[in-house]
């Protein structure tokens, strides 16, 4: 399941984070260029938080 939040950087900088995965495990970072948005790892992020594909923390500001 994708969840949506918020996290709030140094100098208050706020970013809008969609993540997948139990907190507390390894995590891997997705990053999307221009024009996209994070929706667009929505589906490897979901396999990959699969505990038989790593149980990754997937996150994607």
């Amino acid at each position: 399941m994708i969840e949506t939040f918020d996290a709030t950087l140094p100098h208050g900088i706020t970013l809008s984070c969609r993540a997948a995965g139990a907190r507390g495990r390894p995590l891997m970072l997705f990053l999307h260029g221009f024009p996209e948005g994070a929706f667009v790892w929505d589906a490897l992020m979901q396999r990959f938080a699969q505990p038989e594909h790593g149980g990754f923390r997937c996150v994607a500001p």
